[in-house]
């Protein structure tokens, strides 16, 4: 369910992808919006039929990814202009307060993957800039975010590990 639900997650943004210019804008975003909230309700749905069920938790994980592809697209529909890690910190930040919601183990390793990008690539963000201003005032909130997502980070694992089995804890 959760390989259905990461390659269903690449499906629709590949098709987005390659209409990219014969779509208009608002339609972009009905779609990105109308398959989160679908993804979502549908996980909704099943977690409330099936409380133990894994098709919830691949549907909740869909959303999350459609989530994130989403901000990345909007930002692009919009020409906002901003190092790219800022975008995954905003993802991790709205996976795990999805993950914290609805108790969500996929989520939560989903949200410690967002983070070891954005802590690994804020480096390269920074120096991307073009000017020593830029650079200067990019660094400034760079650093608040990247404090913000090591501890989000932290918080992820610190949960996964609470719900692991006692055997494995001693491995970890």
């Amino acid at each position: 369910m959760i390989i259905g639900a990461l390659l269903i997650g690449a499906g629709i943004f590949s098709f987005i992808a390659s209409n990219w210019d014969g779509i208009p804008d608002a339609l972009k975003i009905v779609l990105i919006v109308g398959g989160m909230l679908a993804a979502n309700l549908a996980g909704w749905y099943f977690k409330q039929v099936q409380p133990d069920s894994r098709t919830s938790e691949a549907l909740f994980l869909l959303g999350a990814i459609i989530y994130g592809g989403g901000l990345f697209l909007v930002a692009q529909i919009f020409n906002i202009n901003a190092n790219w890690p800022d975008g995954f910190i905003i993802w991790m930040i709205g996976v795990i307060a999805m993950a914290f919601a609805l108790d969500s183990f996929y989520l939560f390793y989903l949200a410690v993957l967002i983070g070891a990008v954005t802590v690994s690539g804020y480096g390269f963000g920074i120096l991307e800039t073009s000017s020593y201003e830029r650079q200067l005032s990019s660094l400034s909130n760079s650093l608040l975010l990247v404090i913000l997502a090591v501890i989000v980070t932290f918080i992820s694992g610190w949960m996964i590990r609470r719900r692991l089995p006692e055997n494995l804890k001693k491995v970890f």
